[in-house]
Order: structure tokens, then sequence, then C-alpha cells
């Protein structure tokens, strides 16, 4: 359980099939998917970059649309805001920046949800940061649908 003795996991926020299937796993054995000891269990995709309070991976289950959703998850388990150190926030700066440059952003969206998943329609109750790159699409076509962190 989280520090608040609620599930590091909320089901009802998942989006897809296979998202849920593995996080009901996660749920059932009380781990956080983000925290370092289980991170390599339930995430397939590889570390992109590291830094001092942070790592840097693709997002295993991007939204539509995108070509770039990557997520930054604090190395130590916290889900406050006010937890983060100005060192932390340095180094999450650092890796966005570095982000930006390799995948040549030339525009895209942050988004961080903190605190109670059940208030912020996240799924995992640990701190991590979503950045996130538009597909080039024709906005007239069907496929069309711009970015956007639902908290619907």
């Amino acid at each position: 359980m989280s520090n608040n003795d609620k599930p590091f996991i909320e089901l009802s926020n998942a989006r897809l099939p296979e998202q849920r299937r593995v996080m009901e796993i996660i749920r059932d054995k009380g781990e956080c998917p983000f925290c370092q000891d289980n991170l390599a269990r339930y995430h397939k995709k590889p570390l992109i970059r590291e830094g001092i309070h942070w790592i840097l991976t693709e997002n295993q289950w991007p939204y539509n649309n995108t070509r770039v959703h990557l997520l930054a998850i604090h190395r130590q388990h916290t889900e406050k805001l006010a937890d983060l150190t100005s060192e932390a926030w340095s180094d999450l700066g650092n890796l966005v920046t570095w982000a930006e440059q390799h995948y040549q952003i030339a525009g895209g969206g942050l988004g961080m949800r903190f605190g109670d998943p059940t208030h912020n329609r996240g799924t995992v109750r640990h701190l991590h940061l979503q950045l996130l790159v538009a597909k080039n699409i024709d906005r007239n076509s069907a496929d069309y649908s711009p970015i956007v962190l639902y908290f619907g």
C-alpha cells in the first residue's frame, strides 16, 4: 500500500485492456509499479536516460496520436509535489530539456499528476511526469485529435 494506506493502482482510470490486466496483477500484489525494485518487472520499455532523481522511459501504453510519449519517473516513491527538492526539480528539467533536443521536439506538452488518482485521473500513485508530442496529422482528418491529459 502507499503512504496513506491506499492502493498504488487506480484501476478505474486504466484506458486499455492490456493495461488493466497488468495493473490488476500489480494491485493484487500490493506493489508500486514505478518503484525501482518493481519497475523492470512490470514496465517493458527500456530506460532512455537516467538522472540523479528521475529516470526517463517510453510510456508502455502511449496515448493515441502521439509521436513521443515519455515518462519521467521519480526514483523514490513519492506522491506529493511538496516532497520534491530543488535538486529533483532541476534534474527533471535537465531530462526534459535533453528529450526536447534528442527527439527534435518543436512543440509538445508536459503533464504531472500528483496526489490521489481519484482526483487526477491517474493510474499510478507515484509521482511521474508525461512528455507528449503529437503525430503530424492533418487537422481535417478523421484521425485528428489533440493530445490532452484527461482529468474528466
